[in-house]
């Protein structure tokens, strides 16, 4: 069973009863995650200028666009997520719900009975909506403030304990001490040769410009001393934000025989090794939503469903 959100339950949940599909198409229309309006496709060659009607139809979707001048259809998936998707709208709202709760790819194709790829091409078109929210709304994944303690890493050399692969795709971390829930920042790194200084120049560059996009002015950074990527020096050319900015090393000086520094690292980066270990089973293109629908969750925790169903009408 998918863990329910409230909202899913309440508003969503009794339209997917039978004999209530009616009401989940005009759902739909009313949230914009379906045209409101369509015109004629031959109003661009001038053949016709009219708009088309919503009518009944004798297919899955029970409605399509219909042209008041000469009688063309359209489906009313047009324009839309659902467009290509081979599945009822039911379901596709679902597999939706799936994504924002973090549900494998396999399992909601199992669980609902429906092709994989027809739920993979759901979840790459909800991830690439969250994508362009985050990007454009990085402000409220923000850690940090003035004398708050981030901590800024990197997989895999955040830990030695790590499962080794091959060639580990590296994602940078970020996370905000003593925050509760636990505040994370994920982002996968450009992969890179250790042996190759243009490459770890270029990884640098985005660790940088990713710690000033998410870490708020003012916010005591502990970086790692033996790192390649995210050392104490990487950093002076960020003093004007941070300036305060410590290493691992400094903070070793101060360990006792009860607790370590590298201890209490462990402890706070532990669920994050979990997830980029996690990560390191997808292909390139799906570790990146992936992690997008880490943080996603992260943020808007029981509400994600509703944000995504929000920005999905925009």
């Amino acid at each position: 069973m998918i863990n329910e959100p409230g909202y899913y339950k309440q508003v969503i949940k009794p339209m997917l009863i039978a004999g209530h599909e009616n009401e989940i198409v005009y759902w739909l229309k009313d949230l914009g995650l379906i045209k409101n309006e369509f015109f004629c496709p031959k109003a661009e060659s001038g053949t016709c200028m009219k708009m088309m009607s919503w009518s009944q139809a004798r297919n899955n979707d029970m409605y399509q666009w219909k042209c008041n001048g000469c009688d063309g259809k359209r489906s009313i998936r047009e324009d839309s997520i659902f467009l290509n998707v081979k599945c009822s709208f039911k379901n596709a709202i679902r597999i939706l719900l799936g994504w924002s709760k973090g549900n494998d790819i396999d399992s909601m194709a199992l669980m609902l009975g429906i092709k994989r790829p027809v739920v993979s091409m759901l979840y790459k078109k909800a991830g690439l909506v969250a994508q362009k929210y985050i990007t454009y709304n990085t402000s409220e994944w923000a850690v940090g403030g003035a004398g708050k303690i981030v901590l800024v890493d990197s997989y895999p050399e955040m830990c030695l304990g790590a499962t080794e692969t091959r060639e580990p795709k590296p994602i940078l971390c970020i996370a905000e001490v003593k925050s509760f829930p636990q505040k994370y920042w994920f982002e996968l790194l450009q992969p890179y040769r250790r042996t190759n200084q243009e490459h770890l120049q270029l990884v640098k560059k985005q660790i940088l410009s990713s710690v000033k996009k998410i870490v708020a002015p003012g916010s005591i950074l502990i970086v790692p001393s033996s790192s390649i990527l995210c050392t104490n020096e990487d950093f002076l050319e960020l003093k004007y934000l941070y300036p305060l900015i410590i290493s691992t090393d400094d903070l070793a000086r101060h360990d006792d025989g009860n607790r370590t520094i590298a201890g209490i690292l462990d402890i706070i980066w532990r669920e994050a090794v979990d997830i980029c270990e996690e990560a390191q089973a997808y292909g390139h293109e799906l570790i990146s939503q992936y992690i997008i629908g880490r943080i996603w969750r992260q943020r808007y925790g029981s509400n994600a469903f509703e944000m995504l169903v929000y920005q999905l009408g925009l």
